[in-house]
């Protein structure tokens, strides 16, 4: 049987989907979801320009004679982390929109448990990959002085965007503290919001 929906019911359901951004796990979510957007966002722009990454990955392809994504100093971390960081900025903005447009996962306790379970996961998952990023920044600058005096390196140029790096990992850090906040509130009990 087909149920004929009137314009007055569907602001109703709609209204009350968006009540959910006004609840803490709501609001937790989508503080996730700006931090995961600015942290991809950044450690993409410090992993694809950085200098450092690029010359080692054209080095090692050269004498490899294989195109060699991640085997330098630190860029299997930074590569980790970006990878992570995308992938739990876009699972979480999924996931976000589901719980804005369909009010029956906010009160299943399958879909808390599963919700709780993710972002406890992303929690860890991006706080070690924002600690290795870091780790990574801090140890290619302790390279920078050796590689610069090396006449093959181009002068003048910034050679592994360390200070984004930081940021990202920083970013990272606090997103994965939000994620885990996320975890446990969604854990012990999703308050729903009064009608």
């Amino acid at each position: 049987m087909k149920k004929n929906w009137n314009f007055s019911q569907i602001q109703t359901i709609t209204m009350n989907n968006i009540r959910y951004l006004f609840t803490l796990p709501g609001m937790l979510k989508a503080v996730t979801v700006i931090l995961g957007l600015m942290t991809s966002a950044i450690i993409g722009h410090a992993y694809d320009r950085s200098l450092y990454n690029n010359m080692y990955k054209t080095v090692l392809s050269l004498i490899q004679g294989v195109n060699v994504p991640s085997d330098g100093e630190g860029m299997g971390k930074e590569g980790y982390f970006l990878s992570i960081s995308v992938m739990f900025f876009l699972l979480s903005l999924a996931f976000f929109v589901c719980h804005i447009m369909t009010e029956e996962l906010n009160k299943s306790p399958g879909v808390q448990f599963f919700d709780a379970g993710y972002h406890a996961l992303g929690a860890v998952l991006i706080f070690i990959g924002a600690c290795l990023v870091m780790s990574s920044a801090v140890n290619i600058n302790k390279l920078e002085k050796q590689l610069k005096s090396d006449p093959d390196w181009p002068k003048d140029t910034r050679l592994q965007y360390k200070s984004e790096k930081i940021v990202s990992g920083v970013f990272g850090l606090i997103n994965g503290i939000i994620y885990g906040l996320t975890a446990w509130v969604t854990f012990i009990g999703n308050p729903q919001p009064e009608n």
